[in-house]
């Protein structure tokens, strides 16, 4: 068998530079009826830590085993064991490799039965290390037990479509419910008429227990699309609209952002904010560059994923030319007037929260503000990709592509060096 874990000689050195650095103190107030943290934009201490690339899964030819199709970070979960779990939505089955890289396992396959996927979105650990999938087609968690007994399911909430994550806890999970009739505009809503896409925690059971919390919804606009014989119409997001990010700390409380602003949600198991955290400089405004910028990384994706000439009743565009319909909708494209701030929320195994700020690039993350459970910043690591997935207690997962677009996994161990005294 040919290997494909490939060792990486590479070491990202994340550390200060030998002086002290005076911790960033933040300013206490009251918001929203809830405590706030309000730290500053100068500058925290560099956290004295190590990230290591040990390893990376993933080839384009060779073993099928260590192939994916498409991946994407809410596919992705670890154990405490350190081993991972991808879930690929192409191949509509569940991968999962050691710590060491080997493949260990598949689950699923591709239908509607029992234990089978039809469009799979997102990934979690269940009670017992079962696999949840959220599977789109098929409007169910399907729940692969990894002893070799019966898959069982759980029907989704009616119109719901969880793309934000999930989370699964000793018996409950936690889902968003971003529901398909969206309208236009501000006036957005939810099924029941109610405006936002709730984050709602339900028993296994399937039965509603608590929202909560309710991010607003994604502003949408119609776009019409034509050509000499067909007609489109769309409803396309607003570019740098503010993402709906949560992450769950290990007794299944959260964290949550849903806005441009710096500003993150620690909740109650009952919904209820218990401390915000805030961090200047505030979201910036969005530039002519920041436009050009984002049409741009929209006609590369277009082209890697075949798109680049979308076929129209059997012509399309022209052979070597631009594709007429994906130039209108680029011309047609309309964007926030501010460039959020938060790229990336995730909590590691030791309930520290990790914030990727985006700096000067729109959603990239160029700095990482790790803070405790309870909102205190601990430090910044720079030059260190923001982790899709963690694993054990000293490692996580980033999804990367190689030159020929196809995905593969980089593990990398984190070494947290003690504070001096």
């Amino acid at each position: 068998m040919k290997t494909v874990y490939l060792g990486l000689a590479a070491a990202m050195l994340v550390a200060g530079c030998g002086g002290r650095q005076a911790s960033v103190e933040a300013t206490t107030d009251t918001f929203r009826g809830a405590e706030r943290l309000h730290y500053p934009a100068t500058r925290a201490p560099a956290l004295d830590w190590s990230v290591d690339s040990v390893g990376a899964i993933g080839n384009a030819f060779g073993d099928e085993n260590y192939q994916f199709g498409s991946i994407a970070r809410i596919g992705l979960a670890g154990d405490s064991a350190g081993d991972l779990y991808v879930l690929d939505t192409q191949a509509r089955h569940v991968q999962k490799y050691g710590p060491d890289g080997r493949y260990l396992a598949s689950y699923g396959r591709k239908g509607g039965g029992p234990g089978e996927l039809e469009q799979p979105l997102s990934l979690a650990l269940g009670p017992g290390d079962s696999l949840w999938v959220a599977d789109f087609s098929n409007t169910r968690f399907t729940i692969l037990p990894q002893d070799g007994g019966d898959a069982r399911s759980i029907r989704f909430p009616e119109s719901a479509f969880p793309m934000s994550g999930l989370v699964v806890g000793r018996d409950a999970y936690v889902v968003a419910d971003r529901v398909l009739n969206f309208g236009v505009g501000p006036s957005s809503s939810n099924s029941d008429g109610a405006a936002g896409i709730p984050v709602v925690a339900y028993g296994f059971d399937g039965a509603p227990l608590d929202t909560l919390w309710t991010a607003p919804p994604p502003e949408m606009d119609r776009v019409e699309l034509q050509s000499a014989s067909q007609r489109m119409v769309m409803l396309a997001a607003r570019a740098f609209s503010p993402e709906l990010r949560f992450a769950a700390f290990s007794d299944g409380t959260l964290a949550v952002s849903d806005t441009a602003a710096y500003l993150v949600a620690l909740l109650s198991a009952q919904g209820n904010v218990r401390r915000w955290i805030q961090r200047d400089p505030p979201p910036r405004q969005t530039t002519d560059a920041d436009r050009e910028a984002e049409r741009d990384r929209v006609r590369r994706q277009s082209s890697q994923s075949g798109g680049a000439r979308i076929r129209v009743g059997g012509g399309g565009g022209a052979e070597g030319g631009s594709d007429p319909l994906l130039e209108q909708r680029l011309a047609k494209m309309t964007f926030e007037n501010l460039v959020p701030r938060i790229a990336g929320l995730a909590v590691d195994p030791q309930d520290r929260l990790w914030i990727g700020v985006s700096e000067d690039t729109p959603g990239e993350v160029q700095r990482i503000d790790v803070y405790d459970r309870d909102g205190r910043l601990l430090g910044e690591l720079r030059g260190v990709p923001f982790p899709d997935v963690f694993l054990g207690r000293d490692r996580m997962g980033v999804i990367t592509r190689d030159a020929l677009d196809v995905p593969h996994i980089v593990l990398y161990r984190i070494t947290a060096r003690p504070a001096a005294s």
